[in-house]
């Protein structure tokens, strides 16, 4: 049993790892916030004997990665596509009626 839960640890840290690296590059600050609270709540779980929840937290930290490669993977493609319509090999979608790929329209006029 004691194995299984180091395994367990070791786990959750290299999620939470590649989950914190995720976050920084894609500057998203709500996965980051969640990634920090998981890490503070597993401190806190391993810090008290009476509770074994560490199923339930390597759950959450399973799923905060999830979300944090789904999300890289959406600029991945979004980025691809910009580059494949600014070099007019594809169909422009994004960059149509003077979009110039920025997806916040900073500067497009209203």
């Amino acid at each position: 049993m004691l194995v299984m839960i180091s395994d367990v640890n070791a786990l959750v840290w290299i999620l939470a790892i590649i989950s914190v690296v995720i976050s920084f590059i894609l500057r998203h600050k709500v996965l980051l916030l969640s990634q920090l609270s998981a890490v503070i709540a597993f401190f806190i779980v391993l810090s008290s004997v009476s509770l074994n929840t560490s199923p339930f937290i390597l759950l959450i930290q399973i799923v905060i990665s999830l979300y944090g490669l789904i999300q890289y993977k959406k600029a991945a493609d979004y980025n691809y596509q910009l580059v494949m319509e600014k070099t007019h090999q594809v169909p422009r979608t994004i960059t149509r009626n003077g979009n110039f790929g920025d997806e916040h329209h900073r500067w497009r006029s209203a």
